[in-house]
């Protein structure tokens, strides 16, 4: 599912891990509940098949991280706008947020 929030948000999150695997090769998953994630990992695991054919591939690492991301709509001084909270450790992005000093702000 796609969103405003940034990849670079998304990478740096911590979420819970719904899948791993490592070995000498590793194949796409077809049996997660989401078939946009089946279509993902059939996509990078062939890629990185693809990617060095002259090299020798000496392990791979098969992850599925499953992090939590809300977007919040509110209406501030009758401007709407919305923020991400994100991870597992509540992370928030709010580039359009209203007020940049804001020492009673909970949020930020």
């Amino acid at each position: 599912m796609e969103t405003g929030l940034p990849g670079k948000c998304v990478k740096k999150a911590r979420g819970v891990i719904a899948f791993e695997e490592e070995a000498p090769l590793v194949y796409p998953l077809n049996h997660f509940p989401d078939a946009a994630v089946n279509r993902t990992s059939q996509t990078m695991v062939n890629a990185h098949r693809t990617k060095w054919p002259t090299e020798k591939m000496l392990s791979q690492h098969h992850v599925v991280r499953m992090i939590p991301i809300t977007e919040v709509h509110y209406l501030w001084k009758n401007k709407q706008s919305s923020y991400f909270v994100y991870g597992s450790d509540h992370l928030v992005y709010a580039p359009r947020y209203p007020q940049r000093c804001c020492w009673t702000c909970s949020i930020l």
